[in-house]
């Protein structure tokens, strides 16, 4: 009959002899380890260093007959030896060494320098110069100078002014005599009769109409009062405006010589400074001459914001001509009966 086999055995086996396999091998897993230290140190150990002690080996512990478990401390290895200082390598000393001289160059010669010779200057003949004759230019013809070009300027065409009508103005006096009334109020337009240009002219038209149409020079003042040759020194002249007009004139243009005189005399006579001349006509003049362009206007006289007119003296008489009313030309003449007395 075949005995136990070795598993058979561990497994009868006491638990005494557990703990003594397990101490054992511990023990001898401490004697490897001490080994491998040992030799570590001596590799590391330099040959005049100091032998080390060994290191007293652990005391086994013995295994505790209850069965609880033992903590072993193993020793840590000794710190590794310092390295021997390295000696700093010095260079060797280099013995000095002769300086090389100095090459110096020659500069190459070119070989024409040194084969071929300078071929001597041959002498150079001085030039004969030849003045030369002067030419006399032939004598050029002047242009003519180019002929002024006629400016032709074309003059403005006036416009045609058609032939109006002639107006006796006395027939229409009653109808002035109230367009008069509201110039006088400040309705109405702006009346204005220019003079002739020519002295003589002026001279002639201004003794027709003080001999004739009965007008007559004043002055006339800041205070709005007139001054004539008619009323005592200081006294101003209170018109009648039932027989003067209250449409006074002031003298336009180149100044008449007789009329000046006349206003000088006036200023003497009033003893007055700051004055202004002007033209007094009688009310029934001037209710003839409104009512003849009143008449040859028609609708546009109540409309017109300025009428111009001139003077044309006639051996026939006196008229107006040359009509704008508002810068449009009028055709047209108005006459003007001259009063009694009148040659």
């Amino acid at each position: 009959m075949p005995g136990p086999s070795a598993d058979d055995r561990v497994a009868a086996a006491k638990p005494a002899d557990r703990w003594s396999l397990a101490v054992s091998s511990l023990l001898i897993l401490g004697l490897f380890l001490a080994t491998a230290a040992m030799v570590q140190n001596w590799r590391t150990t330099p040959p005049n260093a100091k032998p080390v002690a060994p290191t007293p080996k652990p005391k086994a512990a013995m295994p505790d007959p209850t069965g609880q478990a033992l903590a072993i401390r193993l020793p840590l290895p000794p710190p590794p030896a310092a390295r021997p200082a390295t000696p700093v390598l010095q260079p060797a000393p280099t013995p000095p060494q002769p300086l090389a001289k100095p090459r110096i160059i020659v500069p190459l010669k070119r070989p024409d320098e040194t084969a071929r010779p300078r071929p001597k200057p041959s002498p150079v003949k001085p030039l004969k110069v030849t003045p030369l004759k002067p030419v006399t230019p032939a004598p050029v013809a002047k242009p003519a100078p180019p002929a002024p070009k006629k400016v032709i300027v074309k003059k403005p065409t006036p416009e045609p002014i058609q032939a109006g009508p002639v107006i006796d103005a006395v027939q229409h006096r009653k109808t002035g005599g109230a367009l008069l009334r509201l110039l006088e109020h400040g309705k109405g337009p702006s009346v204005e009769i220019a003079w002739p240009q020519s002295a003589a002219s002026r001279q002639r038209l201004y003794r027709t109409l003080t001999r004739c149409y009965g007008m007559r020079p004043a002055l006339l003042t800041k205070d709005a009062r007139l001054f004539d040759k008619t009323t005592a020194p200081g006294q101003h002249w209170a018109i009648n405006r039932d027989r003067y007009s209250g449409f006074i004139r002031s003298p336009q243009g180149e100044p008449i010589r007789e009329e000046n005189r006349q206003f000088a005399t006036i200023a003497r006579r009033h003893d007055l400074i700051d004055w202004r001349p002007v033209r007094v006509f009688p009310r029934s003049v001037d209710s003839v001459l409104l009512g003849g362009l009143e008449t040859l206007l028609g609708e546009r006289y109540q409309r017109a914001r300025q009428i111009r007119a001139a003077y044309r003296l006639q051996r026939t008489g006196l008229s107006l001509t040359g009509f704008q009313v508002d810068g449009q030309a009028i055709g047209g003449v108005v006459t003007l009966q001259a009063g009694p007395g009148c040659d």
